[in-house]
């Protein structure tokens, strides 16, 4: 049985190619060059050093995540893509459990970590127990703070490994009193380290499951027609680009509207690098609301959006949102993405209202409250004019 292992989870991109049990070969690229750019020529590479033809494969097995949105749509949509050509099924690989899989048989707990910004790590707690992978902690997003009585809770020894090793090392020695150690800082052997482990496992699940259990609807979805603006007469608004003098008062709504607001200091950080877009709703020279977003590549996330409660039911979100799908598929964005939390009603039918459909969901993603984010997809309808 032949499998082609994907990884693009991370800033790592790694391809490999299992024979039975047998790794035949491993292609890996640890820099900052997209995988959209690497992905398809590194398995065109290998398969042609390995005198391998691609309608061999019996399955193509791509990490699930979690991890970097656009790497892992990237990674995911290429798996797809084949697997569809090719008439073979797709496995998915969870991101920690493979990173756990790089410590096999070890007696320590083992915790991978990866970096989701703002002290918050992806991260689970696992252990080799009778020669199989027990779970601890499942797949969670969580601060680096709260991960750490968890493992003192547990008090045996502890194995980090993954991206977040260099983020939050310093925070790790200094609070977590229980042995603990340093694997690997990447995931440069994730896929590969799984997929011999587990193969025995999807192997049998691989050989029962053909393209019958692959979804077929890889087919986009239809551009949108573009809305009319709404007239805002009793309200002179102008949505134009954030300025330094913005981030103060940006900051200040976003104090008055989320648990884990941002600090004016990363608002000004935004206007400096140019994957980002920032616009403000402006009433002279009061601040309405905001929305920003962050570019790469084919894809836009929404990082935050808020509406001053004054000026809220004017239709001012709506605006915000109109512009910055606009700007965004101005930058070559064809898809915008947000999360939001699951309890937030009004949220939701503002964000559907305007275009975005359910696509996910990222479990236990906020805190204070701990609760569910959804994740929403809105397909962009090109440059603006």
């Amino acid at each position: 049985m032949k499998i082609l292992a994907i990884e693009a989870s991370s800033l790592v991109c790694s391809t490999a190619i299992l024979t039975d049990d047998i790794i035949t070969a491993e292609y890996t690229i640890n820099n900052k060059v997209t995988h959209s750019q690497t992905l398809l020529p590194m398995i065109d590479e290998i398969c042609k050093m390995t005198d391998t033809d691609v309608s061999e494969f019996d399955a193509i097995a791509v990490s699930g995540g979690p991890g970097s949105f656009t790497g892992l749509r990237i990674g995911s949509a290429t798996a797809k893509g084949l697997a569809y050509a090719l008439n073979v099924p797709v496995v998915n690989v969870p991101t920690l459990e493979a990173m756990a899989y790089n410590f096999y048989g070890t007696d320590k707990v083992i915790c991978p970590i990866m970096d989701a910004r703002r002290n918050q790590v992806y991260t689970g707690i696992y252990s080799f127990e009778n020669n199989g992978l027990s779970i601890y902690l499942d797949s969670s997003a969580m601060d680096i703070m709260e991960l750490i009585p968890k493992l003192q809770e547990i008090d045996k020894p502890v194995i980090f490994t993954g991206d977040g090793i260099p983020v939050f090392r310093d925070i790790i020695d200094k609070e977590l009193k229980t042995p603990h150690e340093y694997g690997r800082a990447g995931l440069t052997d994730s896929v590969l380290q799984a997929l011999h482990c587990w193969e025995l496992n999807y192997t049998r699940q691989v050989r029962l499951k053909r393209q019958k259990n692959i979804s077929r609807n890889i087919s986009g979805c239809p551009r949108q027609k573009e809305k009319e603006w709404k007239r805002m007469d009793e309200v002179r608004i102008t949505i134009r680009y954030m300025e330094p003098q913005d981030t103060e008062k940006v900051a200040y709504i976003e104090k008055n509207n989320f648990s884990e607001p941002w600090p004016e200091s990363e608002f000004s950080k935004t206007l400096q690098d140019d994957k980002y877009i920032y616009i403000v709703a402006a009433d002279g020279e009061r601040i309405a609301g905001y929305a920003g977003c962050f570019v790469v590549l084919e894809n836009a996330d929404i990082t935050n959006i808020a509406v001053d409660e004054e000026y809220r039911r004017q239709g001012i979100g709506d605006r915000l949102i109109e512009l910055l799908s606009l700007k965004a598929a101005d930058k070559g964005a064809e898809s915008l993405f947000l999360e939001v939390r699951e309890s937030n009603e009004p949220a939701k039918s503002l964000y559907e209202k305007n275009g975005f459909v359910k696509v996910g969901m990222r479990r236990n993603f906020y805190r204070k409250p701990d609760e569910n984010a959804i994740l929403m997809e809105k397909k962009l309808i090109g440059k603006e004019k």
